[in-house]
């Protein structure tokens, strides 16, 4: 793979098709982002937040739905549980059916994959192997660990230069788990979407699915997870307070619900945490916080973030959400009322 010639390309459709983007850095440090998806997903979840990439895959990725939050200088994660890899000889009914069905979510969402013919992998389809889910913890954090050194390097990153950790649900675990781990000079900020604090709470808040999903992981002995193992919530402390961070929830988010990253912002808050902000989006389910009918607050939201802290943002963008992020630092007693 000349991930340097992607990397070249990725410059060129940023340019080519994107608004245009502020670099406010006095330095005018180079910014780019490392992207941590969801559970069982892979990079073509980035499309709803970069409307055109090229994936790890080599694949041109674009998005007619979704949001501009990330920049097409980004460095996308698989992790161990998704497989890529094509071999119609092998299919079997299982696979053909996840193939299936990640189609028909590509089309829902507006995503669109030009794939290569000679490619052994592609994100046009794939499948699932349960036996690997992790959920966060030491294999996810080593596998993003992986990405973020390779992202570095394949972008020849100086100490000088900045990148965003981004991430979605598990991916947003993940995320928040690295930075309280393996903080570097290098990163600038975090953005974490439909994060929870422990999988616990996740049951505990959560719906008759959500508990008997959450009990299932805990009792079938079968994939990578740890009851036991790292959370959010339990290296909350580790955290560097001086380095800006982004939670979105969603009132009506039904897989990790609200509550959990109430949970976090509060612990985070009581460390001492002042640039921790918090979006309570109200009716954005949890696969549609960027594509849904809430978007444009999203969208907002994060240019505002971004300029407040001195990070590359789109002008029109930030100033529409500029009131929306005044009110991101929600006192710790208007937090209880919700948790109540």
């Amino acid at each position: 793979m000349n991930y340097k010639l992607i990397f070249i390309f990725s410059l060129f459709f940023n340019q080519l098709f994107s608004k245009d983007w502020i670099n406010p850095s006095f330095e005018k440090c180079n910014y780019s982002y490392v992207y941590a998806p969801g559970l069982s997903s892979t990079e073509t979840q980035l499309a709803k937040y970069c409307p055109k990439f090229i994936a790890s895959t080599g694949e041109l990725v674009t998005c007619t739905r979704g949001v501009e939050t990330i920049q097409s200088n980004v460095s996308g994660c698989i992790f161990a549980e998704v497989n890529l890899r094509i071999n119609k000889d092998t299919f079997s009914l299982w696979k053909q059916l996840n193939y299936a069905l990640v189609g028909l979510k590509h089309k829902q969402f507006g995503i669109n994959i030009q794939t290569k013919p000679d490619s052994i992998n592609s994100l046009s389809g794939h499948y699932v192997n349960l036996f690997n889910l992790n959920v966060g913890q030491d294999n996810d954090i080593n596998i993003y660990k992986a990405k973020v050194g390779e992202h570095l390097k394949k972008q020849k990153i100086d100490k000088d230069s900045k990148i965003i950790l981004y991430g979605i649900s598990r991916g947003s675990a993940t995320v928040f788990n690295y930075f309280a781990l393996h903080d570097s000079d290098n990163v600038a900020a975090v953005v974490c979407e439909g994060i929870f604090d422990s999988l616990s709470n996740v049951a505990y808040h959560g719906n008759l699915l959500a508990k008997l999903k959450i009990k299932a992981l805990n009792n079938i002995k079968i994939t990578k997870f740890k009851s036991d193992g790292i959370c959010p919530l339990t290296c909350a402390n580790k955290i560097n307070k001086n380095k800006p961070m982004a939670l979105i929830t969603s009132l009506a988010d039904e897989v990790v619900p609200f509550k959990c990253t109430l949970n976090l912002y509060k612990k985070l808050r009581k460390s001492g945490h002042r640039k921790v902000h918090l979006l309570i989006l109200k009716t954005s389910t949890h696969n549609v916080y960027g594509i849904g009918s809430e978007k444009e607050i999203y969208q907002n939201f994060m240019h505002a973030f971004y300029k407040n802290y001195g990070l590359p943002y789109i002008e029109e963008f930030a100033n529409k959400g500029q009131k929306t992020f005044n009110k991101t630092q929600p006192d710790l007693n208007f937090v209880d009322t919700l948790l109540a």
